[in-house]
């Protein structure tokens, strides 16, 4: 499973839906694992982050301005 972590600024959270769909046409992928952080300068919630390293192979993270 893919992990997407967007800090809530801008578009990013687009630009990493985008960048899915363009991976999920080279491979057969679940449906992504998303997460939408509260802030810039802080890390995703305790219980974000437990999903993200149990059940993520990977997670791609986004800065969106």
């Amino acid at each position: 499973m893919v992990g997407l972590v967007a800090n809530g600024l801008g578009d990013g959270e687009i630009f990493l839906d985008a960048l899915y769909d363009e991976l999920a046409k080279l491979s057969d992928l679940q449906a992504p694992l998303k997460v939408v952080k509260s802030s810039v300068s802080i890390p995703p919630e305790p219980g974000d982050w437990s999903r993200l390293t149990e059940e993520a192979t990977v997670a791609i993270t986004g800065f969106g301005g």
